[in-house]
């Protein structure tokens, strides 16, 4: 049995996740706290995980800092699907460092996983 977690990928959902993005990404929220998501948005027209523009991924950490529950989640598993590309996780890892330690690790230790009701403590 594999017990592998399923994302968009493996649900044959990418539209399904590009459209959740796309619409985060032009959300009021998003547009009043991100300074811009042109990249990420110009991005997502085409979409190849493995030639990613480093302005997308830095608007991509940008949204996944002001997300919260499903949005989080779904953005989260977007930068799960680019990480495993070398360049993209090079990036990440060297320009983006505490904003993820913050904005994905801190969250998760902040939520309840007892409960699946649970919003963040």
């Amino acid at each position: 049995m594999n017990l592998a977690p399923q994302g968009f990928t493996t649900m044959g959902a990418i539209e399904k996740m590009k459209e959740f993005v796309t619409n985060f990404a032009k959300s009021e929220e998003a547009l009043k706290e991100v300074k811009s998501t042109a990249n990420i948005l110009n991005w997502l027209q085409n979409m190849k995980l493995e030639s990613v523009p480093r302005e997308a991924l830095d608007e991509l950490l940008d949204l996944i800092e002001i997300a919260e529950d499903k949005s989080k989640i779904a953005l989260v598993d977007l930068l799960r699907l680019l990480i495993v590309h070398e360049a993209n996780a090079v990036h990440l890892l060297h320009k983006h460092w505490e904003k993820l330690e913050v904005s994905i690790c801190g969250y998760l230790q902040c939520i309840d996983i007892s409960d699946p009701e649970a919003k963040v403590i």
